[in-house]
């Protein structure tokens, strides 16, 4: 008797149509879930790359490469390099002409 009636039941369920606004609500449910779910994850990683970030061990690493790189007798010719070729183009610049000449170098 009960196993009949829940079969009706299904067969009932099973038969009805899902109309346009039902449609339109579940999206929208669906839509806000999902949007939901991504503001959390969001602030979720944000939070774990700010904790990883301020990590001593993150600052021990960018602390170590700045001061190999920067310290480095390479790194120290590359700059000298850069500073001669702006003082030359802007020696060649105030050897022509004086009027504006800080805007019209590039590099």
């Amino acid at each position: 008797m009960i196993q009949n009636d829940l079969l009706e039941l299904r067969v009932g369920l099973l038969v009805e149509e899902i109309t346009k606004s039902d449609k339109k609500s579940i999206d929208k449910m669906i839509q806000k879930a999902i949007a939901a779910d991504s503001a959390k994850q969001k602030k979720e990683f944000q939070k774990m790359i700010k904790d990883e970030l301020n990590s001593k061990a993150v600052k021990k690493l960018v602390n170590d490469i700045v001061t190999t790189e920067l310290g480095s007798k390479e790194s120290k010719e590359r700059t000298a390099d850069i500073t001669k070729l702006v003082l030359r183009k802007l020696y060649r610049e105030l050897a022509y002409n004086y009027t504006p000449v800080i805007d019209r170098i590039k590099i």
